[in-house]
């Protein structure tokens, strides 16, 4: 069975843990709902943890759901070492909370509730520590004392931040300011990362893909740059510049060089882009995209519209190749038999030389994906 707490215990809790601001907090407050939502206003001292759209359908399918990477590593490591007495779950509005631990046990279905994956999440990390439920939920609580309630703009935050060369742009996420590579040409950072001159030489990058309306372009005599200016914003139509921004990575890659992708922050514009370009090149699902980006840079987390433009570009594609699958081919082709090695751009191995086709004509084999 779940438990509760009420907005007024939770006050109680805030300020005995103020008396006690000497040490090492013990209560665990956690934020359920989207990094925007969080972003633009949360109770004081809350970390955010929630589940990406596409991870949903794994957890409704009974697979397993890491979300432990979003907190900051000082947080994950007090909580998986049993130094949290009290976690403190909750969302916008708060639960119906039958549902929270039957649902998934007796036929009707699973809650895919950002607060129930959450709270089941810290439930199986804490150790020894009481895992409660916000009733009434941020709502509630703001209602009650606003005072306790931290509003947040991000763009100021991560203005200062940069101001004070301080990698640390969140209050829950330790944003790295090293630029962090995906493939051997394609590399994914923030507006740190993009003004580090001798850091981009040291890792070879040529060409920077400045996805921002106000990150200025630094070393126009040093590199190569394309803009594509737009805010972080759910009403921006990111998916236009898709095409233009895999041309432009690839023209790079064509001529030996190497693209830095960055917005502000390295955590929604800038890994939009790049998931694009994977799934693009790569042939990757955006559930295998995202798997992939996560695993090398843990903070991204694009606005939810910008998914959606992501899922609609996977339908795109797919439409796309199938059309080829079902195409005649030119001749000669380029042909990928059986026999050849697969590629795996994890290992980034190159494809294999393939053989020039006369007659008679045979049928194309798309190159098969491994996943080490």
């Amino acid at each position: 069975m779940a438990f509760r707490v009420n907005v007024y215990q939770l006050k109680q809790v805030m300020e005995n843990e103020m008396v006690n601001s000497k040490t090492a907090s013990k209560v665990l407050i956690v934020d359920s709902r989207p990094y925007i939502a969080y972003n633009e206003e949360h109770i004081t001292g809350a970390c955010n943890m929630y589940c990406p759209p596409i991870l949903k359908r794994r957890f409704a399918n009974g697979g397993q759901v890491h979300l432990e990477s979003m907190l900051g590593v000082e947080t994950k490591n007090r909580l998986i070492s049993g130094q949290f007495s009290t976690i403190v779950v909750y969302d916008q509005e708060g639960p119906c909370l039958p549902s929270l631990n039957t649902l998934n046990n007796n036929g009707l279905g699973v809650d895919i509730s950002d607060l129930n994956i959450v709270y089941r999440t810290l439930c199986k990390l804490a150790k020894d520590a009481k895992c409660l439920i916000l009733k009434g939920g941020y709502n509630t609580f703001k209602q009650q004392f606003p005072s306790l309630c931290t509003k947040q703009n991000q763009e100021d935050t991560i203005s200062s931040a940069i101001d004070t060369s301080n990698s640390r742009l969140f209050r829950n996420v330790s944003v790295p300011s090293e630029p962090v590579e995906l493939l051997p040409h394609l590399y994914i950072g923030n507006a740190l990362s993009a003004a580090g001159k001798d850091v981009l030489l040291n890792h070879g990058i040529t060409a920077i893909l400045n996805v921002s309306n106000n990150c200025r372009n630094h070393f126009d005599a040093d590199f190569r740059y394309k803009n594509i200016p737009v805010d972080d914003n759910p009403l921006v139509d990111l998916s236009t510049w898709f095409m233009e921004a895999i041309t432009f990575i690839d023209e790079v890659k064509r001529h030996g060089g190497k693209t830095l992708v960055h917005c502000q922050a390295g955590i929604s514009r800038s890994a939009t882009i790049c998931l694009a370009y994977i799934m693009q090149s790569q042939c990757l699902s955006l559930d295998e995209a995202f798997e992939f980006v996560k695993s090398r840079r843990s903070v991204i987390s694009p606005n939810i519209s910008f998914l959606q433009q992501l899922l609609d570009f996977e339908k795109e594609i797919q439409t796309r190749n199938n059309k080829r699958k079902y195409s005649p081919p030119a001749s000669p082709c380029r042909l990928v038999t059986s026999s050849s090695p697969a590629f795996s751009f994890f290992g980034h191995e190159e494809m294999p030389q393939t053989a020039i086709l006369h007659s008679p004509v045979q049928l194309l084999q798309s190159p098969v994906l491994t996943f080490t």
